[in-house]
């Protein structure tokens, strides 16, 4: 598993990976926050390291297991 710690993948925003995506892919996991932005979606996009996916939800910021999706925190509370 690749860590994409910056959006789109890298500081430059390649949305590429050079690590080879063995088949099938698939979803996971599923993460609701219940909480919608009154305009068109988040402007940021997830962010992974050290096994943890970090995502924004208007004004949230919220930290999940990779593997599982098990919430792992958000802030602010």
């Amino acid at each position: 598993r690749a860590d994409w710690t910056a959006f789109g993948g890298s500081t430059e925003r390649t949305f590429f990976t050079t690590e080879k995506i063995t088949a099938p892919v698939g979803v996971m996991w599923k993460h609701s926050t219940s909480v919608y932005s009154e305009r068109q979606g988040n402007r940021g996009g997830p962010v992974v390291g050290d096994g943890v996916v970090y995502f924004p939800s208007k004004n949230r910021i919220h930290a999940v297991d990779a593997d599982t999706g098990e919430l792992k925190w958000s802030a602010p509370e």
